[in-house]
């Protein structure tokens, strides 16, 4: 009997707890359900705003608080989109949203509890639908200036990417649209042609000339003069062309980013500051890495006291053919300069200036005089002792007596003038070539007492004596004068803002 009443007793406690099992089945859906419509309400609140002429962000910053939604935005989407004015009295959010971005380049959507907004980038319209849904076919041939067909010239409508090629007998066909179109020819090796097609054209032949890209010029390699076509090392140039387009102070500026595998850095912006060029790289850790300057054939090293308006050409050696000429000094390179000389013809006076004016970029932002007294003050009762800034002395004054101060930055740093003018003759006969010219370089530093000035003359003149001679007289004369200002940082900290200066 005692086995028998367990058994039973093991039975209806099996089915009392399958039954609890049911029931906590039951709450956990309930439960689940119950949350997951409280979270739906969470974000299907409802917002009120009344305001005039406020901005978006301001409108974001509300409905954040009221409806707990985070807006994702980028700063400048939301600059020049003016303002708003809203009076919703419980709306849905998207109601509100519709109204804020009525008449500008925005669009929002919702994601879970955030809000993501965007601006609406503006699709550049197609040439067909500027023009006409219609198109036309033109077709032609390309050929080469000697008259046989090119094969594989790109043909480009002007604008847009659609292209087309040449065939090997030099044929082409293009879609168009309707109207007056602007289309490319171009190929490797040849000059690229850009032409106007009228809208009655549908057939067009098109001839390309050769392009020269440079080959013929000439290229000053120390021992004389060759084509760049006949070269085998590796030279660089910058024409004079380039060296006039900027007003550049110095010859080392003339190279800056003109020539490849020339790196000139910059070590000191004080004015008549010097600068470091390396060739291909840096080629000793012990020795000098610094180039060999040849100027109209004899070496020279102070590159402040040549005018760049002087120089007619500039070349740089950059591989064996440099060590091949001058030794051990080229090994990190040879930089060839070619002064001006006159020519035959009618005589010149030429007189080019320019005026400057330089300017600090920014400030670094200080505190001015009472702040830093209250600073100081705050700091030592911080740190357990007694203000500093307690009027016990003329230097010690309360902080309701001091002022804005002095900003020692306006003291140090002014607006400072910069200027360059040269004045230069040449001309010659059939005999005689002179080039003589004269300039001054004068740059203030925004340093006050700063400055740098050079003064260089020079005078080129060549004479044919006979057929087979040639005599030349070259004369360089240059004057530099730099003051630079001090920098040393030591007792920085005694010059305080709430000083006088004088």
């Amino acid at each position: 009997m005692y086995i028998n009443y367990v058994k039973l007793r093991y039975r209806c406690n099996y089915r009392g707890l399958f039954k609890l099992f049911i029931m906590a089945k039951f709450i956990m859906i309930l439960l689940f359900c119950t949350v997951m419509q409280a979270g739906a309400a969470v974000y299907a609140q409802l917002a009120s705003i009344k305001a005039e002429h406020i901005t978006l962000k301001d409108v974001f910053s509300e409905l954040r608080e009221q409806t707990g939604y985070h807006f994702l935005y980028v700063t400048e989407d939301l600059e020049n989109t003016g303002t708003v004015s809203l009076n919703f009295n419980d709306a849905a959010l998207e109601t509100i949203l519709e109204k804020c971005f009525e008449g500008k380049s925005l669009k929002y959507e919702i994601k879970g509890n955030m809000v993501l907004i965007e601006r609406i980038l503006a699709s550049s319209p197609s040439v067909e639908n500027d023009l006409s849904t219609q198109e036309r076919t033109l077709q032609g041939k390309v050929n080469d200036d000697k008259g046989e067909a090119l094969a594989g010239v790109t043909i480009q409508l002007k604008g847009t990417k659609k292209t087309t090629q040449t065939d090997k007998e030099g044929k082409y066909s293009l879609s168009l649209p309707n109207g007056v179109q602007r289309v490319i020819f171009s190929s490797l090796g040849f000059e690229t042609k850009e032409l106007t097609v009228a809208s009655e054209v549908n057939f067009l032949e098109v001839v390309l000339n050769i392009a020269v890209n440079g080959l013929d010029e000439v290229a000053v390699v120390g021992y004389g003069t060759q084509k760049r076509s006949d070269l085998t090392g590796s030279v660089a140039s910058v024409k004079e062309a380039d060296i006039k387009a900027t007003p550049i102070v110095s010859l080392d500026r003339a190279m800056q980013g003109r020539a490849a595998g020339v790196q000139v850095t910059t070590n000191s912006a004080k004015p008549g500051g010097s600068t470091t060029i390396r060739i291909r790289g840096t080629g000793s850790v012990n020795a000098s890495n610094e180039p060999l300057y040849v100027i109209d054939g004899y070496p020279s090293g102070d590159l402040n006291s040549i005018n760049p308006a002087d120089i007619a050409s500039l070349e740089i050696l950059k591989d064996a053919s440099a060590t091949a000429i001058y030794g051990s000094r080229g090994s990190n390179g040879v930089v060839m300069i070619t002064t001006k000389h006159g020519s035959a013809g009618q005589s010149n006076i030429s007189l080019d200036s320019y005026y400057g004016i330089q300017s600090l970029s920014r400030k670094i932002p200080l505190l001015n005089a009472k702040q830093y007294a209250e600073f100081i003050n705050e700091a030592r009762v911080n740190a357990g002792g007694e203000p500093y800034f307690d009027g016990s002395s003329e230097q010690r004054p309360k902080v309701s007596d001091i002022g804005i101060g002095t900003d020692w930055q306006d003291e140090v740093f002014h607006n400072a003038p910069i200027q360059n003018h040269e004045l230069s003759f040449n001309g010659g006969d059939d005999k005689t070539n002179y080039a003589l010219s004269g300039s001054y370089y004068g740059q203030n530093g925004i340093i006050i007492g700063s400055n740098f000035k050079r003064y260089t003359i020079r005078a080129n003149i060549d004479r044919k004596v006979r057929s087979w001679l040639k005599i030349g007289l070259t004369m360089q004369g240059a004057h530099t004068n730099s003051n630079n200002s001090r920098t040393e940082t030591e007792g920085g900290g005694k010059w305080w803002s709430h000083q006088c200066c004088y």
